[in-house]
């Protein structure tokens, strides 16, 4: 069978900030079931000679790929592109639970059973006796021997600053509202300034610790904004990660932006000079030759363009003249 072409209204609050979104048309494959993809799957590790030879280590690096292009797709919100990350997290999933089946370890049936215990252990109130709900972080606080238990080595650190903060939370180590976080990102920030004030924040280390006292002080106090401003973070009810990624992408645009219009000046520029070429060429008078110039000069200023621009417009007026 091939594809089925679907009108697609997104509910209106698909996307945060969604307004009035238009009905999407986009091609999706048949529908099938879990079953489905686990015989595939099954008959590839018999038959085919690549997904025979895996193991759990040969696919680390692909959940790890594969995770990033969800990740991609949800930030772009593409509803096709999703569904497509979707199923190939899904691969990994089932490619993981069939190796460890053939192993006598474990199958896909104790993985969707494990998902069910988990979720009805997290809502006792739900699924159990509990009259009322408990937040997670208290509930997993009180089986947790320490603090980072659980959290895995290679989480980046800006989001295992902000779950050790929420696991800290949980247990009552908090401020009672987001002005706390902000003063102590205040506080932070003198100390950095006064880091920067006696010992200078140039240090030609190239991010690697260098040994230098002062650089490793500045590196401390930067730490600590970091982490305050993470606290902050999650005190406003705001992910720090998300936060930066919208920044990222804000930079970025905006940067990209400049340069097209950095160029698309710089080129009406050298058009004007190449019109003004003509009559440098044929002026006899040097006073001439300053009045064109002046023109060119007036020109890029009306563009507001940046200094390193009308630098170069001046360096190529004068290869012009020679």
């Amino acid at each position: 069978m091939g594809g089925t072409v679907l009108k697609f209204t997104p509910p209106a609050l698909a996307w945060p900030g969604a307004v009035g979104q238009l009905p999407t048309i986009m091609t999706v494959p048949p529908r099938r079931t879990l079953d489905d993809a686990l015989a595939i799957m099954r008959d590839l590790r018999a038959r085919d000679a690549w997904d025979k030879a895996q193991t759990h280590e040969s696919l680390r690096p692909y959940l790890n790929e594969e995770a990033h292009e969800l990740d991609d797709a949800l930030r772009d919100r593409d509803d096709h592109a999703m569904m497509s990350e979707l199923g190939d997290v899904l691969l990994q999933v089932l490619f993981h639970a069939i190796i460890a089946e053939e192993r006598g370890a474990f199958d896909v049936g104790h993985v969707a059973g494990s998902l069910v215990a988990k979720m009805e252990k997290r809502h006792p109130w739900l699924y159990g006796d509990a009259t009322e709900r408990e937040p997670w972080e208290q509930m997993k606080s009180k089986a947790r021997k320490s603090l980072a238990e659980g959290l895995p080595n290679g989480l980046p650190s800006l989001h295992r600053a902000h779950r050790l903060q929420e696991r800290a939370a949980g247990v009552g180590f908090d401020w009672p509202d987001v002005k706390g976080p902000a003063a102590k990102v205040r506080e932070e920030l003198e100390e950095v300034e006064e880091v920067i004030a006696e010992h200078g924040a140039t240090f030609d280390t190239h991010g690697v610790p260098s040994g230098d006292p002062r650089h490793e002080a500045l590196e401390h106090e930067l730490g600590d904004l970091l982490f305050a401003v993470v606290n902050l973070c999650r005190k406003a009810g705001v992910h720090p990660a998300l936060a930066l990624d919208r920044a990222n992408a804000k930079f970025q645009r905006r940067f990209e932006g400049v340069e097209t219009l950095t160029l698309t000046a710089f080129l009406k520029v050298v058009l004007v000079v190449n019109c003004l070429r003509v009559l440098v060429q044929t002026a006899t008078s040097k006073v001439l030759h300053l009045h064109i110039l002046e023109a060119i000069v007036l020109f890029l200023l009306t563009l507001k363009q940046t200094q390193q621009t009308a630098g170069k417009v001046v360096k190529f007026v004068h290869h012009v003249h020679r």
